[in-house]
């Protein structure tokens, strides 16, 4: 089972809120950035039943089968129709959320070239894959595989998170005003 959906249930719980499967199924099927206005419709269809093509009867029967499974290792209950969470389930929650930063970063375009390099341990390899989907995310432009260039200013959280995780030790950046070699960057 995917570990970020299964923090993200057990996150939900704990908050309180009602997890369905409409609402699931709503998520998943309106697509990234989908308005209110669609989401809202989307959901309405799906508890009225007119949206019942094999596709989003198989992301519901997946969204119960993750429940199911949280359910038989202890980490969620339910009881009179309401899923919540449990002790273990925070416990697995909290274990969860420690692994990596969960920032969202605010994109900034900047005037110089930014570099990036990492040389992240082996036994580290989730943090430098978490590393590499944020510089992704952030508009750098992989070069090699732990070297990445952008025009972008680093937000400071990115540097605190770095901080944190340990791992900014592993990591150089540089800032070049003077392109040399270097080619064009849109």
């Amino acid at each position: 089972m995917n570990k970020g959906v299964t923090a993200k249930i057990l996150e939900k719980l704990s908050e309180g809120a009602e997890v369905s499967a409409a609402l699931f199924v709503t998520i998943m099927t309106s697509g990234y950035g989908a308005s209110y206005s669609k989401l809202q419709n989307n959901f309405d269809k799906i508890v009225s039943g007119q949206n019942q093509n094999t596709d989003v009867l198989r992301k519901k029967q997946n969204f119960y089968l993750i429940l199911s499974k949280l359910k038989r290792e202890g980490f969620i209950t339910n009881k009179d129709h309401k899923w919540s969470i449990t002790a273990g389930g925070k416990e697995k929650l909290s274990k969860l959320l420690e692994r990596l930063p969960r920032h969202r970063y605010i994109k900034e375009a900047d005037s110089s070239v930014k570099i990036v390099i990492f040389d992240i341990p082996e036994k580290e390899q989730k943090k430098r894959s978490w590393l590499r989907r944020r510089l992704l995310e952030l508009g750098f432009k992989i070069l090699q595989k732990s070297v990445w260039m952008g025009k972008v200013k680093l937000p400071e959280e990115f540097l605190e998170d770095l901080r944190e995780y340990n791992i900014f030790k592993y990591v150089d950046i540089f800032a070049v005003t003077k392109g040399g070699s270097l080619r064009e960057i849109n």
